[in-house]
Order: structure tokens, then sequence, then C-alpha cells
């Protein structure tokens, strides 16, 4: 089966943040990935109501976030997340995060 353009994405964006834990110390590593993981699978698809700006499980996943620290887990995430959040189609969201995460794991 050929490789979308989605599920291409999301491969690429691993390999990113696999270079990102590789850049921590290696008893951390482990730890940090399971915890990024964690939170990038709490990202909604539900889809928005008619009429509505955005849907029931909608997070502006930066509000909050002064100071990004990228030795947390969920910080990284978050931007992720916000990047996915970013595109349109929810189908496609949803298929640069599940190859993201397939790539991960």
């Amino acid at each position: 089966m050929k490789e979308g353009r989605s599920a291409k994405y999301g491969r690429c964006l691993s390999s990113w943040v696999n270079f990102t834990i590789q850049s921590f110390p290696e008893e951390i590593r482990r730890d940090y990935k399971a915890r990024f993981l964690e939170e990038l699978k709490r990202y909604s698809f539900a889809k928005r109501k008619k009429g509505s700006h955005s849907n029931e499980g909608c997070a502006y996943e930066l509000s909050g976030l002064e100071e990004v620290d990228i030795r947390n887990p969920g910080h990284l995430a978050r931007i992720v997340k916000e990047g996915i959040n970013l595109m349109y189609q929810k189908g496609t969201a949803k298929n640069v995060l599940g190859s993201l995460v397939s790539n991960l794991e």
C-alpha cells in the first residue's frame, strides 16, 4: 500500500520527535517517550457541531504555556498536537497522528 501524504508527514514528524528524545540522557528516554505518547493520545477527534467554531474536545494546546520547556514531554506533545490541530481537516489530522504514534511505538 502506498504511503499517503499525511502518513508520510506523521512518519517524518516521528523522526524529529525521536531525534529530540535521543538528545536526552539514556536513563530518562523511555519514561519521556511514554509520557509524550500518553499526552499525545489525548487528542480529540470529536466533530464540531454545525455552526460551532470548534468541537467539544477542542483544546488550545498552547494556552497558558508561556515558556516552553522541551525537557517536559507534555510541552513537546502539546506543541505537536497544536500543529496537528491547525490542520483544517480532522481526517488528515487523524492520519498524521496515527502515523506519528505508530512510528514512535
